[in-house]
């Protein structure tokens, strides 16, 4: 079974409080997921943000450098993934290549249109996973049901 790649559509530069919002649906529907990110500060970035971007929730998680065996926390922010671990979902804070996106049953990526170098990024990675033969899916950030994921 190929992956199924969710492109969330943002029409703002709200990504950041977007990903974490989709990590706390993913979170409280007992689903564990790992963030893929670009770099160290990225990382750092997102390891503080999830600790302090909503103060009514908890969301735990840990930032490793690399995944490359089982985790215990349901939420893992990384740069380097080896292997899927116990985990089937992958948000993508960046990009990540094939042989990454492969490891994952779900694949949720996002379509920012409010910048045209990121509409044209986007369109390529959208034709990326067309040629992977993957599915592909279309939806705004409030439309996301963690109950209609694989």
């Amino acid at each position: 079974m190929s992956p199924q790649v969710i492109f969330i559509v943002l029409n703002s530069t709200a990504k950041q409080r977007t990903l974490c919002d989709l990590t706390e649906k993913i979170y409280l529907d007992k689903r564990d997921v790992v963030i893929h990110v670009a770099d160290s500060r990225e990382g750092d970035f997102y390891d503080k943000l999830l600790w302090t971007w909503k103060q009514s929730s908890f969301i735990p998680h840990k930032y490793i450098d690399t995944l490359d065996e089982p985790q215990e926390e349901p939420i893992i922010i990384t740069q380097k993934i080896l292997q899927a671990a116990n985990f089937d979902i992958i948000l993508l804070a960046a990009p990540a290549p094939k042989q990454v996106t492969d490891l994952f049953r779900v694949i949720i990526d996002f379509a920012n249109r409010s910048d045209q170098n990121q509409i044209v990024q986007s369109r390529e990675r959208y034709k990326s996973y067309r040629s992977y033969q993957y599915e592909l899916k279309d939806m705004q950030p409030g439309d996301f049901l963690t109950s209609e994921l694989p």
